[in-house]
């Protein structure tokens, strides 16, 4: 029983060293912070309409949890700028109204930059963008290329 008690002991200290060395930052799906603002939790709250609200009327809203950490994440329409249309469809997703905003989403991605070559353990930065099906560039999509 000593033993079984030593083995779950020293498995919580590795699980909680884990846990605290895991960087906040870790990397995130593609659309992660679509609609979020803030701390970049990922889930649309009424938090993220208040931001939405604030970087409407003065352009001062708290993007920088998010990535990139820049409004665009909530230009839900994808007019290039934040307006009262934009936070209709957050404060319907707050109230779990899904559709909204769905005409806008992009469904195509466009890889900008030429080919490289490249050997093995080199990396090299690439520019996209996505689009919606009319040829609409989508700002606030993926994360930093």
């Amino acid at each position: 029983m000593k033993r079984f008690g030593f083995f779950a002991a020293a498995l919580a200290l590795v699980c909680a060293f884990t846990l605290v060395s895991t960087p906040v930052s870790a990397e995130k799906p593609g659309a992660y912070y679509y609609g979020d603002s803030g701390t970049g939790d990922g889930v649309i709250s009424p938090g993220d309409v208040n931001i939405c609200q604030t970087e409407i009327l003065s352009g001062t809203g708290d993007y920088s949890g998010v990535r990139p950490p820049v409004s665009h994440v909530q230009d839900i329409d994808g007019d290039a700028v934040i307006s009262p249309s934009d936070l209709n469809i957050v404060q319907s997703w707050v109230l779990e109204i899904w559709g909204a905003g769905s005409s806008f989403r992009p469904d195509s991605i466009t890889v900008v930059t030429t080919a490289v070559n490249l050997t093995n353990g080199d990396s090299t930065p690439i520019t996209a963008y996505v689009s919606t099906n009319t040829g609409v560039r989508r700002p606030g999509w993926g994360r930093d290329l």
